[in-house]
């Protein structure tokens, strides 16, 4: 591995360890969330960076993500402090929630400890394992050249990338209210780059979009899945050619809009936090009532703008 190439993975793998490690910290006990989320960025790290950014990304994250959850685990701020002021009915059920919580962190912490060994040496087969060679299998998501290196992830497709993923992020972060189109980049994503790649970005943007502005739930895996769906599943309904037509641009947006945002979002926010299904359901079936036209209408400027260009993004 020569120096560049060497620089680019210590980075990456900073970046994927930083996050994953993030992700074990906020876990939302006592579900266990952390932990597959960490291993997800292990194997992406695996397969955008190599073998060597896999690996050490798995047993950075794992090691130091372990000894946070077990030692300094993360505890939200309804259950540090007791406010003045409380009624005495309030106080008995506030101190039944904080000793309820820290006996469910105990456990868990007693629970994973024993295993820590064997899942740092998991994640750092499982990073060298994505590395080595489901980069191998995922080489056909992309056209190449006789110019170009037939590889999944080229250094031009990780930049387009890493500029969604930031699309997504800021946009998220400034919000107003639940007013959001951060869905837009993620599904751009796809479009322009793959499938593969638009579910790599939904999921990474959904992660790094928590931490920099987490919700007022728990971290959950399953909406990390609805982002990471709403980059895979319109990119592999659109129908390829030179030039993409409103229609099948607002087809496959509306399929993967009404799968990922009024279907599985309610059904998981029902199963995680209890919240009314059909008001949830109706609620996202309101926002997405405009958002889908918008998002199709977007896209389809893009194509007319830039088509060329997109088209060149695709093939890289």
């Amino acid at each position: 591995m020569d120096k560049k190439k060497f620089v680019s993975a210590a980075a990456l793998t900073a970046v994927f360890s930083a996050a994953a490690i993030f992700a074990m910290y906020f876990d939302a006990k006592p579900v266990w969330i952390g932990l597959p989320v960490c291993l997800i960025l292990v194997v992406c790290a695996g397969m955008i960076a190599g073998e060597f950014a896999g690996a050490a990304t798995g047993v950075i994250s794992t090691s130091v993500g372990l000894y946070l959850n077990i030692n300094h685990y993360f505890v939200p701020e309804k259950f540090r402090s007791i406010p003045e002021g409380i009624s005495p009915e309030k106080l008995e059920k506030l101190e039944k929630s904080i000793a309820s919580f820290h006996a469910e962190a105990g456990e868990y912490a007693s629970t994973i400890a024993p295993y820590s060994l064997i899942i740092i040496i998991f994640a750092g087969l499982l990073g060298f394992i994505a590395g080595k060679w489901l980069n191998k299998l995922l080489k056909n998501t992309v056209k190449t050249d006789s110019k170009t290196p037939n590889k999944a992830f080229s250094s031009k497709k990780l930049t387009y990338m890493s500029m969604f993923i930031a699309l997504a992020v800021a946009i998220n972060t400034f919000r107003i209210g639940n007013i959001s189109f951060s869905g837009f980049p993620i599904i751009c994503s796809g479009f322009v780059l793959g499938p593969v790649p638009g579910f790599l970005v939904g999921g990474i943007a959904d992660i790094v979009g928590f931490l920099v502005r987490p919700s007022g739930n728990a971290f959950n895996v399953a909406f990390t899945l609805t982002s990471a769906l709403t980059g895979f599943i319109p990119a592999i309904l659109i129908i390829k050619g030179n030039k993409q037509k409103f229609l099948h641009i607002f087809i496959a947006i509306f399929v993967g809009q009404i799968i990922t945002s009024i279907l599985l979002v309610p059904l998981f926010r029902l199963w995680l936090f209890e919240h009314p299904l059909i008001a949830t359901m109706t609620s996202a079936a309101i926002k997405q009532a405009y958002s889908i036209p918008l998002y199709a209408f977007f896209y389809a400027a893009l194509e007319r703008a830039i088509g060329a260009n997109l088209r060149a993004a695709r093939s890289q």
